[in-house]
């Protein structure tokens, strides 16, 4: 049983395939731990979507334009592992190639914290 589900958030961009085949080809066992969320707006919703369904310790959240390197997840995982217990998420970079610079990016939450704060439906949902 893994210990982390990966969520991949699509509307339908033709990098979406991508995204997915790099997912499948993580180090990590995640055989029946991919979850798409599909067509599912504002992101607060695709959000709150992830805390309602996970049903393991971790999950990450990815974006249909992200292409995630082999080792991506096992590595989120084992930052998390290695933080303190209060940690809620961990977050490593991305190149953004739209914008020619890295952002921050992937992340791997721990749901047992984060399922205590819902996201709410606004602007910044993420910053709350």
């Amino acid at each position: 049983m893994s210990e982390v589900e990966v969520f991949i958030t699509t509307v339908g961009k033709p990098t979406f395939l991508r995204c997915v085949e790099s997912v499948e080809a993580q180090t990590l066992d995640l055989d029946g731990y991919i979850r798409l969320i599909e067509h599912v707006a504002p992101m607060d919703a695709a959000f709150q979507q992830m805390i309602d369904t996970c049903q393991t310790p971790y999950y990450v959240q990815v974006d249909e334009d992200m292409v995630l390197k082999p080792d991506a997840v096992a590595w989120l995982l084992q930052a998390m592992k290695e933080s303190k217990p209060e940690c809620a998420i961990v977050c490593a970079p991305l190149w953004d190639t739209f914008f020619r610079m890295i952002i921050y990016g992937v992340k791997l939450h721990r749901h047992e914290i984060v399922k205590n704060y819902p996201y709410r439906h606004s602007d910044s949902c993420e910053m709350d």
